[in-house]
C-alpha cells in the first residue's frame, strides 16, 4: 500500500473500536457454530452447520475500514495527501457499502432463528418474517445503488478531483 501511513487523527479510535466489537462477535460466532454443528440431522444444514449460521459476519467491512484508517480516515482532510484521500475515500465507501449489506444478513439469520424457534407452530407469521427480510435486502440494495449512482462517473465518490457531477447526492443522503 503504497502512500499509505496509519492514521494519526481519531483512525486509531475507530479501528480499536470496531476491531473489539469484532473480536466479541468472533467468540459469539464461534459459540454459535459449536451450537449449530449440533444441530439435529433433520434440519436444513450447510456443512453440518445450521443455515442461519451461515448469514452472521461483518468482519469483511471491519477489514475495508481498517485499510480506510491506514490511508488516513480519522484525519483532518487538508493533513492528507491527494493520494491519501482518494484511497482512504474508496476503501470507506466500500467498508459501508459491505455493512449494509451485513445488516441485511443479519436480519436473515434473526429470521432464521426465529424460524428455529418457531417451528411448525405460527406458520402463517412465517410470510410476514419473509416479508420483512425481502424489505430490508430491497431497500438496502437500493441505497447502494443510490450510493453507487449518486456521482457521475462513480470514481468521483471518492476522487472529488476528477471531472464529472454528483448531482445525486441530495437524493442519497435522504
Amino acid at each position: 500500500m503504497a502512500g499509505a501511513t496509519f492514521s494519526t487523527g481519531r483512525g486509531p479510535v475507530l479501528v480499536a473500536v470496531i476491531w473489539t466489537w469484532a473480536g466479541v462477535a468472533t467468540i459469539l460466532y464461534v459459540l454459535r457454530a459449536i451450537n449449530a454443528s449440533r444441530a439435529p440431522k433433520d434440519q436444513k444444514s450447510f456443512v453440518g452447520l445450521r443455515w442461519d449460521f451461515i448469514w452472521v459476519n461483518a468482519l469483511i467491512a471491519n477489514a475495508f475500514l481498517t485499510v480506510s484508517v491506514v490511508y488516513g480516515t480519522g484525519n483532518h482532510q487538508p493533513d492528507l495527501t491527494a493520494h491519501q484521500a482518494v484511497h482512504s475515500a474508496l476503501w470507506s465507501w466500500i467498508g459501508q457499502i459491505c455493512a449494509i449489506f451485513s445488516l441485511v444478513w443479519a436480519r436473515f439469520a434473526v429470521i432464521a432463528f426465529l424460524r428455529a424457534l418457531q417451528g411448525p407452530t405460527y406458520q402463517k407469521w412465517r410470510y410476514a418474517l419473509y416479508a420483512v427480510g425481502t424489505a430490508q435486502a430491497l431497500i438496502n440494495t437500493i441505497e447502494v445503488i443510490l450510493i453507487l449512482n449518486q456521482c457521475s462517473p462513480i470514481q468521483k465518490l471518492w476522487n472529488s478531483s476528477l471531472p464529472g457531477t454528483c448531482g445525486l447526492i441530495g437524493v442519497a443522503s435522504k
